[in-house]
């Protein structure tokens, strides 16, 4: 059994928001739904809906381009991709993604002589909370693929998810970033499963879903190139679920 220390990784759209926050809570959960008949002697009830909620506190940062202004101008706006990840959120470590819409913000509160706090809240708008890793999370400046992780096969009935946070970006050039399989470590032959639009700005993306079966492949990892422009790098993270 391994405990954790709770220092979570945060990033919401385009900027990643874990030097401001002190404080999170992702929770999952499932809709009871009532199916009691006459005759019965007790309540009784089915599950329904899945539902996913996150919620977070902090320190709020005035100023152009800062998190009281980022998350202002969020507000309300749906399928925001926002994900997790626990520990360092180093390639390779748990995380989860869900596309969300901020429904609340408070984004000044405190006491005289303390530090001024923000609360947050969001939802999940499209899918339900998906569980995978950070395939890549940092700063390259060049073409490249990021470690290869044995996350097993998309069976059937189930989707092989891809989550993109760019984050910065430099350099003029046209980045390409995709998911790719394969049935070996070392990718002899791989495919690619997702390939995010072009990016040349910062922003984000949730890739349309990919049904399963994939026969064989059980090796995942990003790959990226750039085309154009010069002194080019990019500071992006890749999230791949499989659910």
């Amino acid at each position: 059994m391994s405990t954790q220390i709770a220092n979570a990784k945060i990033w919401l759209d385009s900027m990643d928001i874990t030097s401001d926050v002190n404080a999170v809570a992702l929770e999952q959960g499932v809709e009871p739904k009532d199916n009691t008949t006459f005759g019965a002697i007790a309540r009784t009830a089915v599950p329904g809906l899945f539902t996913a909620r996150a919620t977070a506190a902090g320190l709020i940062n005035l100023g152009t381009g800062l998190s009281e202004e980022f998350l202002s101008s969020k507000l309300g706006i749906i399928d925001l991709p926002l994900s997790f990840a626990g520990a360092g959120g180093a390639d390779g470590d748990l995380a989860y993604s869900i596309m969300a819409a901020l429904g609340a913000f408070t984004p000044l509160q405190g006491e005289v002589g303390e530090l001024a706090k923000f609360n947050l809240e969001a939802m999940a708008t499209s899918y339900e909370l998906v569980r995978g890793i950070i395939g890549k999370n940092g700063t390259v400046v060049g073409a490249g693929s990021g470690t290869a992780f044995n996350l097993g096969l998309v069976g059937s009935g189930k989707q092989l998810f891809g989550t993109l946070h760019v984050l910065a970006i430099a350099g003029g050039g046209t980045w390409t970033i995709k998911i790719q399989s394969d049935d070996t470590n070392g990718f002899p032959s791989a495919i690619d499963r997702i390939t995010f639009n072009a990016v040349t700005v910062k922003g984000s993306q949730w890739a349309v879903p990919v049904n399963g079966a994939i026969a064989s492949d059980i090796w995942w990892r990003g790959n990226w190139s750039v085309a154009g422009g010069s002194g080019n790098s990019i500071t992006f993270v890749i999230f791949i679920g499989i659910q």
